[in-house]
């Protein structure tokens, strides 16, 4: 039966603690008592008489065998001394003569030694007392001792037995419909931690509390998991199991329910990193908002990694935590020159963190190549061109270079040449002036107050007069302001060709129009054939 616990996390180093004191070699030094403090006492090596090991085996057989009938007698007051007492001197007569074999066998070189006594009749002792304690445990119950590997020249054909020892005749029926009704109590309570958790959360999401919503919302998966690992343990606790098998369970139920508490923790980490954004949205806006946050639920994830490993491994190895810790300094040390990039790397997403060149969502132009930022992480900054491609830049290298944050901008300036014919009039190209501050002054609004907008006559091209026109566009948003480019385009086209106002032509097209004569003969070059060479 499983040892009654008060809680999950009861004892649990304690018990294997002691389970390490329990080993094989305290057990055959209490077979050696004082026969070997003649000439030294402490060396392993020592030679001993067999007399006395015989003698010392019998005392703490049957002194042993009195303290397990005394426990079992405690446990279960209804048992009959006499039946325990009868059960127990035949196991003592049966381990005093597997002593009397082991001790022949180790008599064959001629000589017993105290190293041979601690090793061979340790194990043996141990294992004596594990089987007498369950054969007493059985008997008492009314049931068959269980089977010991011994009986069987196959491993598996014991693990079998054992299994069905267990399962259909330790473990009756009964019992284990009990395990159901108890692991569907457990379901059931979950189900009704589900409706309260969903009108709590309702009820959230109306008074406008959402981080509190949803951190409640996240919570419902691990909880759940808690109550049903609850339910499972307290119905497992009644039943009995094989010796060492109760402790391997405790532990697995300790580090499942560490691992529901890292599941848990994850979600957390949002909440946390939710609950602190407000402070980097008044330093420096939505976008730092959004890289912080994110950078935030990192970091706390890994340290919660860290830490969770490190209980784990405290659970299933009993390692001294400050030994660990110790011993990950020095890996450390050693790591952080293998790792130094990386390291690198974690650094400098701290400092886009804190001097924010560049937000999560904003356009920006890297080494020439247009494109937005994606994310920021810890390693690497994932910079989405317009072109679709994702480029993942190590935060070092991103850190050092000229970035030109397109967002950033307080305005989009648009500065360009619009050439006119030169066979236009000093009234037609006073007309065009006019035509283009009329545009932009009906789209004033669209403009960066403080940032007038030009159009004037600045200089003669080769074959054109040249108008200079300037305006900025608010907001810096780059599509809007090509759209705005767009209306102002067609506006400015419309009206130049209801003014009768010519734009300028090319060069060669110009000469082209005046002689049509060379576009002919253009035409006919090429539609003549090409000449064949003297290979052809």
């Amino acid at each position: 039966m499983l040892e009654q616990k008060t809680g999950f996390f009861r004892g649990s180093v304690l018990c294997l603690w002691l389970l390490l004191l329990i080993s094989p070699t305290t057990h055959a030094q209490s077979l050696l008592g004082g026969f070997a403090s003649g000439t030294g006492g402490g060396d392993v090596g020592q030679l001993v008489e067999e007399s006395r090991v015989r003698e010392n085996a019998r005392t703490s057989a049957v002194a042993t065998a009195t303290e397990q009938i005394r426990e079992v007698m405690e446990r279960y007051p209804w048992a009959e001394r006499q039946q325990l007492q009868s059960l127990a001197d035949e196991s003592v007569s049966e381990y005093l003569r597997s002593v009397e074999r082991t001790i022949d066998d180790l008599q064959g070189d001629g000589a017993l030694t105290v190293d041979e006594v601690v090793e061979e009749l340790g194990q043996q002792r141990l294992k004596w007392i594990n089987r007498l304690t369950g054969v007493l445990e059985a008997r008492v119950q009314g049931h068959e001792p269980p089977p010991q590997p011994e009986e069987f020249d196959q491993t598996y054909r014991y693990h079998l037995a054992m299994a069905r020892y267990v399962f259909l005749e330790r473990n009756d029926t009964e019992q284990w419909l009990w395990v159901l009704a108890k692991v569907g109590i457990g379901v059931l309570v979950g189900w009704v931690l589900a409706k309260v958790f969903q009108v709590l959360t309702w009820n959230l999401w109306n008074h406008y509390r959402t981080v509190s919503a949803k951190t409640i919302s996240l919570s419902k998966g691990p909880l759940y998991v808690v109550g049903g690992l609850v339910a499972l343990y307290l119905a497992l606790e009644p039943l009995w199991f094989p010796e060492g098998t109760e402790e391997v369970i405790y532990r697995v139920f300790l580090v499942l329910l560490i691992l529901v508490a890292f599941w848990w923790v994850w979600y957390l980490c949002w909440a946390a990193a939710e609950i602190m954004a407000p402070m980097a949205h008044r330093t420096g806006g939505s976008g730092l908002e959004a890289h912080f946050k994110a950078v935030t639920r990192r970091v706390l994830r890994v340290a919660m990694l860290v830490v969770f490993l490190l209980i784990i491994v405290n659970v299933l190895f009993q390692s001294n935590l400050t030994q660990v810790i110790a011993g990950l300094g020095v890996i450390g040390l050693a790591l952080s020159f293998a790792m130094r990039h990386l390291l690198q790397n974690v650094v400098a997403s701290f400092s886009l963190m804190a001097d924010h060149p560049v937000r999560v969502g904003e356009m920006a132009i890297y080494q020439g190549t247009w494109g937005s930022i994606e994310d920021i992480g810890l390693r690497s900054t994932r910079f989405r061109t317009f072109d679709g491609h994702l480029i993942a830049i190590p935060n070092d290298e991103f850190i050092n270079e000229a970035i030109n944050n397109v967002s950033a901008r307080p305005f989009v300036r648009r500065r360009f040449r619009l050439g006119l014919s030169l066979r236009n009039s000093a009234d037609k190209v006073r007309e065009a002036i006019r035509i283009i501050k009329d545009i932009l002054e009906a789209r004033k609004e669209q403009q960066h107050p403080d940032k007038p907008y030009h159009a004037m006559f600045v200089d003669y091209g080769e074959y054109d007069i040249q108008i200079l026109i300037q305006y900025c566009y608010v907001p810096p948003d780059y599509w809007g302001a090509k759209e705005f480019d767009s209306e102002v385009n067609l506006e400015i086209l419309q009206r130049f060709n209801e003014a009768g106002i010519d734009l300028a032509i090319p060069a060669r097209a110009n000469r082209l129009e005046e002689h049509p004569e060379r576009l002919r003969v253009m035409v006919e070059e090429e539609d003549q054939p090409a000449p064949r060479t003297a290979a052809g």
